[in-house]
Parts: structure tokens; sequence; C-alpha cells
């Protein structure tokens, strides 16, 4: 029961991930979007809380994943893998929102 549910946090990202993708789409065609507006009549700011929130949640499931089946695991040596590839995610998600929040704040042009 607790792998199916690692297994089904995991995949709510990759359902959730191009789902918002699009959504970004229409919201641009329609100029309501506003990429890199905090403002709360965009659908930016949403969107970015949407996927973090999507994040975490896959994230931590991922780690239970890990501890439930650590052992199994051992002879493979994944930590530095996962830890790679996570802080890849992590590191462009946050990137975005950083270079959007410092453009609102005219630091960046």
């Amino acid at each position: 029961h607790r792998l199916r549910s690692c297994k089904y946090a995991t995949l709510q990202f990759v359902v959730l991930k191009p789902t918002m993708t699009f959504i970004a789409l229409i919201l641009e065609s329609v100029d309501k979007y506003g990429e890199g507006s905090f403002g709360l009549d965009t659908g930016y700011v949403y969107i970015a809380f949407v996927l973090n929130v999507s994040v975490t949640y896959a994230f931590y499931w991922l780690v239970l994943f890990y501890l439930a089946l650590r052992r199994h695991l051992a002879p493979f040596n994944p930590v530095p893998k996962f830890v790679c590839v996570k802080a890849v995610l992590f590191l462009s998600f946050w990137q975005s929102v950083v270079i959007a929040g410092l453009a609102k704040l005219e630091i960046l042009h």
C-alpha cells in the first residue's frame, strides 16, 4: 500500500507539470499569466504555488520510498543521483522565481 502511495504521489507531479504549463499558455494567450508578477490578479503566482506544493509533495513521498527500500537500494548508491536530480528541479524552479522577483524590484532589467 505504501509503495502504491509513493507511485501516485510522484506521478501526480508528472501529470500536473504539463497541465500547469498548458494552463500558463492559455493564460498567456489572453494576457492573464503575467510571468514574474506576484499580483493576485495574474496566474503566475498561483501556478508557481501549485507547482511548488506538487513538487514538495512528490519529493516527500520519494524520501519515504527511499527509507522503505534503502537496504534493497544500497548496492546502487541512489542518494547522490537522487540529490542531483532533485537539486536541478529545485534550483531551476527557485531560480525563475528569484529572477522574476528581482525584475519586479527593478534590480534586473
